[in-house]
């Protein structure tokens, strides 16, 4: 990643250095020489004090710590620690605490100097819950975030009817703006089943609607919001909604289950406030049941389309807007891998793609670039510590040089009460930076279920956690940046 210096204080050979980066506020350490009487055999160890009431635990990788407070509430996490030495080389790294001191310990054995120590700090800045929620809501079963508004979906609320909420960041204190309800909600639509937001607009899925489903368009005055529209398949097929996505003045709705079965995800046009519909996306080779349309994500001129079921193994398609027409660009596969296309995301020129029944069923995803109009595996991403049925890459979310990936059946700290797992990219080359738990995260509660990434600050869902009331669902929102205690 590219980074920015703002500031540097040398105490002698040691740097201490900020920097603007993709997690915000960036904070990190360069030794100019090995250590005085230092002959390279290693370990390098870096200390650090830790003041005030916190106290800190070690993870059991060792990359990472836990700080609480002195009523055992998890506070932030302190990991994704990251060493390399002046070729580019990445050096084993390590942490251990002892008392009130945090040792960095890095083996600098084979160095070259200057060595770059660069640890990531995580916050869970707020859980966001309903304010009417009650058990069973699912909320947080969806999660949308642009700027300083998020947008969460409770597809269970009031019989099924299904709904969602927008909060609005403040610093970091949340508070819920708005309900978003269909002007013809019936029970079971599963409205907020899928969401998405942009700008002034929010776009929420209801898939078991008007019976073949429909998507909600809601605009924003002030901080009043109004239904602007409703969508609805022209095909006139089933589960239309159960993926969305908004951009701008362009929506995408999938339905995995359209007419005869085959899927298909539809293109919305806005003009003023009338949207139209311009496409539908298809491809050749999908056959009944592929799960074409699961998944959809919308970046300027390009769709990206899951089928997780396609050709047995998965896939996932990408789609061009040459200003006039849709056509596919490009069909994108990763071998024998199971439900490869059960969530994907888009940014830029890299495309993020979910299996979460892939690696021995642990989980894993895929991150593809593009040049021109080619798309070519770049990495395989998996959890460090991931273990059977964790269901790694369930929810993926991308925003330029970070991945957020949930995984929701992961046993951290409780009994598949799940997790996420923050990636960056530096260079070529994507490293795990940090592994997000909430600080009340108990059994079941499905965190990681969905995940949202925007500017630094990460949402992920947990439908079944206590939030409003027991069982109602939460979101959590987590700011990341780099900085040391």
């Amino acid at each position: 990643a590219v980074v920015e210096s703002c500031a540097e204080y040398r105490r002698g050979a040691l740097v201490e250095w900020f920097a603007n980066g993709p997690l915000g506020l960036q904070q990190g350490f360069t030794l100019e020489r090995a250590p005085v009487g230092g002959d390279g055999a290693g370990p390098l160890e870096l200390a650090l004090a830790i003041r005030g009431p916190l106290r800190a635990e070690l993870l059991p990788h060792g990359r990472g710590l836990v700080f609480g407070d002195p009523c055992g509430e998890r506070v932030l996490d302190y990991g994704g620690l990251s060493a390399w030495d002046a070729a580019g080389r990445t050096l084993p790294a390590r942490m251990r605490v002892d008392g009130r001191t945090v040792w960095i310990v890095v083996d600098d054995a084979r160095a070259v100097y200057p060595v770059t120590i660069d640890p990531l700090i995580t916050a869970e800045e707020a859980e966001l819950s309903a304010s009417d929620g009650a058990a069973g809501d699912a909320f947080g079963v969806s999660v949308s975030i642009d700027g300083d508004r998020a947008l969460v979906g409770a597809s269970q609320d009031d019989a099924a009817q299904g709904s969602a909420y927008v909060l609005v960041r403040s610093g970091t204190t949340w508070t819920e703006e708005a309900k978003l309800t269909a002007s013809d909600a019936a029970i079971d639509s599963d409205c907020g089943i899928s969401v998405s937001r942009s700008g002034d607009r929010a776009l929420v899925g209801a898939p078991r609607a008007n019976k073949s489903g429909t998507a909600y368009v809601f605009a924003r005055s002030g901080t009043t919001w109004s239904e602007e529209a409703a969508f609805t398949s022209s095909d006139r097929g089933g589960s239309f909604g159960v993926s969305v996505a908004l951009e701008g003045d362009r929506a995408l709705v999938g339905t995995d289950r359209s007419n005869k079965a085959f899927g298909s995800a539809t293109v919305f046009e806005r003009s003023g406030t009338t949207w139209s519909e311009t496409a539908v996306l298809m491809s050749d080779d999908i056959a009944l049941d592929d799960g074409f349309g699961s998944a959809v994500s919308l970046c300027v001129d390009r769709a990206l389309v899951g089928a997780y079921r396609a050709s047995k193994n998965g896939a996932a398609y990408v789609f061009a807007h040459d200003g006039t027409a849709w056509s596919q660009e490009d069909r994108l596969v990763a071998g024998s891998i199971n439900d490869f296309g059960f969530a994907v995301s888009l940014s830029s020129d890299w495309a993020l793609i979910g299996a979460p029944r892939a690696s021995k069923s642990s989980g894993s995803a895929y991150v593809y670039v593009r040049s021109g109009t080619a798309w070519s595996l770049h990495d395989t991403l998996f959890a460090s510590d991931g273990t059977f049925g964790d269901r790694f890459g369930n929810s993926v979310s991308l925003d330029s040089g970070l991945a957020l990936i949930g995984s929701h059946n992961h046993d951290a700290p409780a009994i598949d009460s799940g997790s996420a797992y923050v990636f960056e990219r530096t260079g070529t080359t994507w490293s795990e930076e940090a592994k997000l738990v909430p600080g009340d995260a108990a059994t079941g509660d499905v965190f990681g279920g969905s995940v949202a990434l925007s500017c630094g600050l990460a949402l992920v869902g947990a439908p079944n956690a206590e939030g409003a009331v027991a069982g109602s669902g939460s979101a959590y929102a987590f700011r990341l940046a780099r900085s040391p205690t």
